[in-house]
């Protein structure tokens, strides 16, 4: 190999490799992350509810059971948005430690065996 070639390859496997350890990284971080809001910081994911309007009419008790029920289909929805974001979040994470690893270590591998390290 020349040396331009030599130092566009260099170039490359640095590259490379600095790009694997940012995506372990940020995936190790957004998994730290979710972990802090499943188990300390319960309330961050949460959203609070409109405030319903107070009724003052003939139908009170019908319409008071009504805001009841719609108080709690938006709790499940709630919940259900919750949930699905965090294995969003999970599945995402996961998918860029599974790449970033094995893309840091092999061209890491390459660099050391090059410089004798």
């Amino acid at each position: 190999m020349n040396k331009n070639n030599n130092l566009i390859y260099n170039i490359y496997l640095y590259i490379f490799s600095a790009i694997g350890l940012i995506l372990l990284i940020v995936g190790t971080i957004k998994i730290i992350d979710l972990g802090l809001k499943i188990i300390i910081f319960k309330n961050a994911e949460k959203d609070y509810y409109p405030q319903y309007p107070i009724i003052e009419n003939k139908n009170y008790l019908e319409e008071k059971e009504q805001i009841k029920d719609q108080i709690e289909r938006d709790k499940i929805i709630q919940e259900t948005n919750i949930k699905a974001q965090r294995e969003r979040t999970l599945a995402n994470s996961l998918a860029m430690i599974f790449v970033g690893l094995p893309l840091f270590l092999y061209h890491w591998k390459i660099i050391r065996r090059n410089t004798n390290l």
